[in-house]
């Protein structure tokens, strides 16, 4: 599941995008802590330097720790990240080339030297 704030909604003026499909939901924390919340979703697209852009439909739910955006399972079967657990560093594995949309539409898009 990957989930948004409502907060972040509410900031960017995303209610009127949201659908609500009247009908109660039951998820697994990761602490497997469950717990039914309203099923209201909002598409959105996400741009991360170095991915590609993202889309998918996010769960509106308060997200842990005051952030934004929660990226869950959907989001790390589709990119297949490399995460570095030590670094809290998460980059795309080695061989999987961003391509020039991961830049936002009205951004010019610089070549960067790769990291080492």
């Amino acid at each position: 599941m990957d989930g948004v704030s409502p907060e972040f909604c509410t900031a960017n003026q995303l209610w009127e995008n949201v659908v609500d499909h009247n009908e109660p939901m039951e998820i697994t924390l990761a602490a497997k802590q469950t717990m039914t919340v309203p099923t209201k979703t909002v598409q959105l697209t996400l741009y991360m330097e170095n991915f590609e852009p993202y889309t998918n439909d996010f769960l509106v739910i308060d997200v842990p720790e005051d952030q934004d955006i929660l990226l869950g399972m959907p989001w790390l079967k589709t990119t297949n990240p490399d995460i570095d657990w030590v670094t809290e560093r998460v980059q795309p594995r080695v061989g999987q080339n961003p391509t020039e949309l991961d830049t936002p539409p009205g951004k010019k898009n610089k070549k960067k030297k790769p990291r080492k």
